[in-house]
C-alpha cells in the first residue's frame, strides 16, 4: 500500500509506491507529490488525477512504445478527479 507522510519543511505531502516496478517492469512511478494547505476536496481531487495517470503507467497492459494519446489520458485522469468529488 501506499505511505503518505509529510515532506520536512518543503510545503508538500508525498504518497510512496512501493516496489511499483513488480506491476510494469517498463514505467516507473515513485511518488505522487501534493502541495500542502490547500482545501481537502482540492487535495482529494488532485490526488484522485494523479493516481489515475500512475495506474496509467503502472497497468501491465502499459507500453512506453503505444501510449494512450496525452488527451485522452487526461481527460480520463479529470472525469476520475471529478467522479471522486461526485461520491
Amino acid at each position: 500500500s501506499a505511505r503518505a507522510g509529510a515532506g520536512t519543511g518543503t510545503g508538500h505531502t508525498y504518497f510512496k509506491i512501493p516496489d511499483a516496478s513488480k506491476s510494469n517492469p517498463n514505467t516507473a512511478v515513485t511518488a505522487i507529490l501534493c502541495l500542502s494547505g490547500l482545501p481537502s476536496d482540492l487535495t482529494a481531487s488532485i490526488l484522485a488525477h494523479e493516481a489515475c495517470h500512475a495506474w496509467f503507467k503502472l497497468n501491465p497492459d502499459f507500453h512506453i512504445s503505444k501510449p494512450i494519446p496525452p488527451q485522452v489520458e487526461e481527460g480520463c485522469c479529470q472525469l476520475i478527479a471529478m467522479l471522486f468529488l461526485n461520491d
